[in-house]
């Protein structure tokens, strides 16, 4: 946030020390409203509309919007209600178990927290009383039509552009490749996105609200992830800077994008898909004017967000995968040609066009194919890093020069900030 004020203005110490009492000001609210002690009742009877429903291992877990808050249920598939359906129910409330009271080690508290959560609730009893309507009408619908008629790998990534929902066996293998971010909607399907709707609307005001229907539709129907949601704040302060002709800097679009989140609920910084998307975000928004051939860039790109978002991979799972240093080179370019080609592919099936198998399934075979090759370079490069403090420091260390960069410090003088700052960083942790 300090550095993007500083892209501003020649006027540095005013805007610091400006910078600065906001800082305070929202870490206070910040801190004030996850230390806010609410009241519940042990036992409550009430109504709501069920605002999400997951896999959550042989249960299904159930997000119920009520006048309490959100409450969190695990509840067996055949009795939880579809996304969108409002229901009457009668159960006792319980604090979520923090990691030290959870036999694997979970923080349910913070993970539920920073999904705007407030209380567990044991089911007693619910009955539905209006089924989904609305965008979670069409989401339902989306799921049930994408799971009959796509193929199996095409389906599973439609389902985790279009509605959120990834497929267990295909997060497994970008998750031990080291790309299981390409399932999870954020900056990098919300700037393709944001890159077609720019081919479609092409200048003035039709342009911007063009664009800002686009990804918000997407946002809203996709299930509003926080990255997703991150990614496209930073959008819209773009094209609001467009509208009022001061063209925003990208890297004070995802300062302000995180900002509001944070104020919005303070507990999503405990979300590590969060803090991976704004941590990513902000790096590569960082580096994005330097003037590098193009494929060098993606490449060192590629390698350098490994780096600065390794600690807090190893500190959420344990470990990195090394293979993630070498496939996202391919993966990024290749599923950003691949994911608007699915989707496009997979329409005239959905819609029941004749002959539309016979279209799809070459994607299907390149997907399968990237399974398999995926697969081999997981087994050929089998090795993990953990958390260590080379690593924290060299995360650090690249992350801080690339925002010196961005602040506009005199390229000399960046490395010398950059150690002193991760040192520091170091000796305080």
């Amino acid at each position: 946030m300090l550095v993007g004020g500083w892209h501003f203005t020649d006027n540095r110490a005013k805007i610091f020390i400006f910078i600065l009492f906001l800082s305070f000001l929202f870490s206070f609210y910040s801190l004030s409203q996850i230390h806010k002690k609410n009241v519940f009742p042990s036992t409550v009877e009430t109504s709501g509309k069920i605002v999400l429903n997951r896999q959550w291992g042989r249960l299904r877990a159930v997000l119920i919007d009520t006048k309490y808050g959100k409450l969190v249920t695990y509840i067996h598939s055949d009795k939880a209600p579809n996304e969108g359906s409002y229901v009457n129910i009668r159960g006792a409330l319980f604090d979520f178990k923090n990691a030290k009271q959870n036999n694997k080690g979970f923080d349910e508290n913070l993970f539920w927290r920073s999904n705007n959560a407030v209380k567990k609730i044991v089911i007693l009893d619910i009955v539905v009383t209006s089924l989904p309507r609305g965008i979670y009408r069409w989401r339902n619908y989306l799921r049930e039509l994408i799971d009959d008629k796509l193929p199996p790998n095409m389906a599973a990534y439609m389902l985790a552009l279009t509605v959120g929902e990834k497929d267990k066996t295909l997060s497994e293998i970008h998750r031990k490749a080291g790309t299981i971010h390409l399932l999870a909607v954020s900056g990098f399907h919300i700037g393709l996105l944001a890159a077609i709707g720019t081919y479609f609307f092409r200048r003035g005001k039709k342009k911007i609200i063009g664009i800002t229907i686009l990804i918000w539709g997407a946002i809203l129907l996709v299930g509003m992830p926080p990255g997703g949601v991150r990614a496209a704040l930073m959008v819209q302060v773009y094209l609001l800077g467009l509208l009022l002709g001061k063209p925003s800097y990208a890297f004070n679009s995802v300062s302000v994008a995180g900002i509001l989140m944070l104020l919005f609920n303070p507990w999503i910084f405990y979300s590590i898909g969060w803090r991976l998307s704004i941590t990513a975000a902000l790096f590569l928004s960082a580096i994005i004017d330097i003037d590098w051939h193009v494929v060098l860039k993606a490449c060192v790109a590629s390698l350098l967000v490994w780096f600065v978002t390794a600690p807090l991979v190893a500190c959420a799972f344990q470990e990195v995968p090394i293979v993630g240093l070498a496939i996202n080179i391919i993966a990024v370019p290749l599923f950003a040609l691949l994911f608007p080609l699915i989707i496009l592919f997979a329409f005239p099936l959905l819609i029941g066009l004749p002959f539309s198998e016979v279209l799809v399934a070459p994607i299907e075979y390149i997907l399968e194919a990237w399974n398999i090759f995926s697969n081999l370079i997981t087994y050929l490069l089998p090795w993990s890093v953990y958390s260590t403090m080379t690593l924290v420091f060299s995360s650090l260390f690249i992350f801080i020069c690339a925002s010196a960069y961005a602040s506009g410090i005199p390229m000399k003088r960046i490395p010398y900030i950059a150690a002193i700052f991760s040192s520091s960083v170091l000796f305080l942790v």
